[in-house]
C-alpha cells in the first residue's frame, strides 16, 4: 500500500514540471559526487554549462565538452570564504579533467551533493551559490 501511494505521489509531482527531474534517492551513491571547500582557482579542462539547478541538497549540472573519450572526472570546489551579504554568497567552480584525444562532442550530467557548501548545516539556512561559467545565481536552502 505504501509503495502504491509513493508511486501515485511521484507521478503527480512529475506531471507538474517540464524540466527533467533526477530521482536522487534511486541514484547509485557512487554516482553522486561530493562538493568540497578549497581552491576555486584550480585549472580545469574546457566545458560549457548547459544547465544547473538545485534539488534539495543536490546540484544537477549538465555540461558539454569535446574530447574525453577515454575517461572523464568532475569535481565541485566551493570557496572557503563567504561573501558578507544578505543572504550570504559563496563562489564555486566545477573542475573537469578528461583523458583521450578525440573530436567527439559529449554531454554529461553530474549529480553533486552540496551540503558542505551550506552557510550553516541547519534546516532553512540560505546561501546564494555563484557557479563559475553560469550566469544565474543558485539559491540553496539547506534541507
Amino acid at each position: 500500500m505504501k509503495w502504491l501511494s509513493f508511486l501515485i505521489v511521484s507521478l503527480l509531482l512529475s506531471c507538474g514540471s517540464t524540466k527533467e527531474k533526477i530521482n536522487v534517492s534511486s541514484s547509485d551513491p557512487r554516482d553522486i559526487l561530493k562538493a568540497v571547500l578549497g581552491d576555486v582557482n584550480q585549472e580545469s579542462d574546457e566545458y560549457t554549462i548547459m544547465d544547473a539547478r538545485i534539488e534539495k541538497n543536490i546540484l544537477v549540472l549538465s555540461i558539454r565538452y569535446s574530447g574525453g573519450c577515454t575517461s572523464t572526472q568532475g569535481s565541485l570546489i566551493g570557496n572557503q570564504n563567504i561573501m558578507k551579504s544578505m543572504p550570504p554568497k559563496r563562489s564555486m567552480k566545477f573542475i573537469l579533467k578528461k583523458e583521450g584525444a578525440c573530436r567527439k562532442m559529449n554531454e554529461e550530467q553530474f549529480v553533486i551533493d552540496i551540503q558542505d557548501l551550506a552557510y550553516k548545516k541547519e534546516k532553512g539556512s540560505e546561501i546564494i551559490l555563484l557557479l563559475d561559467g553560469f550566469d544565474t545565481p543558485l539559491k540553496y536552502i539547506y534541507n
